[in-house]
């Protein structure tokens, strides 16, 4: 599993954001990835409810 605090997150984001008009950009267009790929990425990553603890 992967992490990063919170704070480089948002950093990094907002990189992508100023330079790429954003991490989905990006990904379509440094990564070879359609916006199909990126939405089956999101439906992935994605939660719609809270974690149960």
């Amino acid at each position: 599993m992967l992490s990063a605090k919170e704070e480089d997150m948002r950093a990094c984001l907002r990189v992508l954001d100023e330079r790429f008009g954003g991490a989905e950009a990006y990904i379509e267009r440094y990564c070879d990835m359609t916006k199909q790929d990126v939405a089956k990425i999101k439906g992935n990553l994605i939660v719609e409810e809270a974690p149960v603890l």
